[in-house]
């Protein structure tokens, strides 16, 4: 199985709802929960550009069901506290989707490989290049130094 069939198959098998829509004019993606145990997820997939990011995506959203950061879309959504806990379940779930999907030690051993060069990063973790950016910043802020050999310019 692929990536991306693993991925569904786990949503399948959590009893997770995958919608394929249009929804918003910014947004690829969207987790919902219903009633408590009804999860949804919304895909936009005219705007994912590939399977990569379609993995990359999907992960992310399940693991917001998973480790439970989720917020709530309300009327009140503008006010600093619920933005500051938007902000702070984004970026705990970006955090695991990135330990998820390119741990450090996968990071290393492309960088060994690859050189220091985002993109052939991405293509050799088959990975998008703004996945590999973020990773990048997400271990700097985590503390992680990557050992990065003369050759890897």
């Amino acid at each position: 199985m692929t990536e991306l069939e693993i991925l569904y198959q786990t949503a399948y098998d959590s009893d997770i709802s995958i919608w394929n829509t249009n929804f918003s004019p910014t947004k690829k993606a969207a987790c919902l929960c219903l009633n408590g145990d009804n999860n949804l997820i919304v895909l936009d997939d005219e705007k994912i550009t590939s399977e990569s990011e379609e993995a990359e995506i999907l992960t992310h959203e399940l693991a917001h069901i998973e480790s439970g950061n989720l917020f709530f879309i309300t009327a009140s959504v503008n006010g600093p506290l619920e933005r500051a806990n938007q902000r702070f379940y984004e970026a705990a779930t970006t955090r695991e989707t990135i330990l998820k999907l390119l741990p450090k030690n996968k990071l290393q051993k492309a960088i060994y490989s690859e050189g220091a060069d985002c993109w052939k990063i991405a293509e050799y973790c088959g990975r998008t290049i703004d996945f590999v950016k973020k990773a990048f910043e997400v271990y700097e802020n985590m503390g992680v130094v990557f050992d990065v050999p003369d050759y890897a310019g």
